[in-house]
């Protein structure tokens, strides 16, 4: 007995030593990465060509389709993946059968070291890449604690889904160039990837605001323009009752994504994005025309940004709204500097109300008690908007000139003075 005491004895202090010098070996004091840049809307763009070329909406059951990414497209995606999280940068490098990833998570300060630097080395296998080697600062990771981990992780609910959702990968080959995938398209699958992303309680927190507004919308006229306001007010009112026993940040998730899909509704008059993210197609509010000064745009933007800035992060959002605004520019609207003010309104909206609890609350309080546009929504008035191709370009220098970065800071500085910071 006395045995066994002292071996649970040893056991219970090795514990936390055998952490701390992991904590030592493996946080560093340099990173092996420097931070990545936010992502550009050229990059957005090509993301999203990529995308569109592998929709599986355009696959039949069974069909086969491939994929071909560059190392920067690679890197690309971990960075993204990185700023849903912290702040720092990924870097790829194909070479023939083989891709080494490197990375850097920039960590709050701590004794131990305020970089994470991370290795791995990704060989090439006839069907599912294989994991050679993993490096978590000086720590070389051993293949059989790796492959331990998988085997617990695959015998969770999330860890069967990701296996499923890998079981489409027919084939991965590793060139210096590029990086091609073969799958074959699964509905199955890709109802995996669904659920993995949202989940059972997720679409019933969802589906508690598209009820909120079914009653908002049951007593106004489809025939008549309104202020955003007139939803805004009642759904924060809605999340802040809903947080007396819930958490705030994910009421104000949801409310902003159903606010999003919402919106997009009622200008297509398209009710798949609203039973997509509930599950439900019973009593769909009734759609209406909601306006941010006079102008449907606006609240089309606020409300499009603040719901890619909840579901896919701030930095995605800032690139694809600026990638929709260039898009403009050889659109028949041009680009609107109006436009952009909203979208830098709908991700500070986002960031105030997903942030921490105490800031979801405060948030709440002030949505909910006689709302007014100007507490969210800088004034536009005096901003350039409908600018074509060809002035665009004259005047802005697509981008780049002095006039185009001091308007820019115009608008930053008036979302910044915005009654809800």
């Amino acid at each position: 007995m006395q045995i066994l005491a002292r071996m649970l004895l040893i056991i219970l202090i090795s514990i936390p030593i055998a952490i701390i010098v992991f904590l030592i070996y493996s946080l560093q004091d340099y990173p092996l990465v420097n931070e990545a840049p936010p992502l550009t809307h050229r990059q957005i763009a090509k993301a999203k060509t990529i995308i569109k070329k592998n929709d599986p909406r355009l696959l039949k059951k069974g069909q086969k389709n491939y994929m071909t990414m560059k190392s920067s497209d690679v890197s690309n995606a971990f960075n993204y993946l990185l700023t849903q999280i912290t702040r720092g940068g990924f870097e790829t490098r194909f070479d023939s059968g083989e891709m080494d990833i490197k990375g850097t998570a920039i960590l709050p300060q701590n004794p131990f070291g305020q970089y994470l630097n991370i290795q791995l080395n990704i060989e090439q296998s006839q069907y599912q890449p294989d994991l050679d080697k993993l490096t978590i600062g000086e720590v070389a990771i051993p293949n059989f604690i790796i492959d331990l981990t998988w085997s617990l992780i695959k015998n969770t609910a999330k860890g069967s889904q990701l296996v499923a959702i890998t079981e489409m990968l027919d084939k991965m080959q590793i060139s210096p160039n590029k990086l091609l995938l073969a799958y074959t398209y699964s509905k199955q699958n890709i109802q995996q990837v669904k659920d993995l992303i949202v989940t059972r309680q997720d679409k019933d927190v969802l589906y508690a605001y598209q009820e909120k507004l079914v009653q908002i919308t049951k007593i106004l006229s489809d025939k008549r323009k309104y202020s955003i306001t007139v939803i805004l007010e009642p759904l924060f009112k809605h999340a802040m009752q809903r947080s007396v026993k819930g958490d705030p940040v994910e009421e104000n998730r949801a409310l902003l994504t159903i606010l999003n899909a919402y919106i997009k509704y009622s200008f297509y008059k398209n009710g798949e994005n609203l039973s997509k993210l509930t599950g439900r197609r019973d009593r769909p509010p009734k759609p209406l025309q909601l306006l941010i000064y006079d102008n449907d745009d606006l609240a089309e933007h606020l409300a499009f940004t603040a719901g890619m800035a909840v579901t896919g992060g701030k930095a995605l959002a800032n690139a694809v709204g600026i990638n929709q605004e260039f898009g403009e520019v050889k659109g028949h609207r041009g680009f609107s500097f109006a436009d952009y003010a909203a979208n830098l309104a709908g991700m500070r909206l986002a960031e105030l109300a997903t942030t921490s609890q105490s800031s979801a609350r405060r948030i709440q309080r002030i949505m909910s008690n006689q709302l007014s546009e100007g507490i969210f929504m800088p004034r536009v008035d005096d901003l350039p908007s409908n600018v074509d191709e060809k002035e665009f370009k004259k005047r802005f220098l697509k981008g780049e000139s002095t006039e185009y970065k001091r308007l820019i800071k115009i608008i930053e500085r008036r979302v910044d003075a915005l009654p809800i910071n």
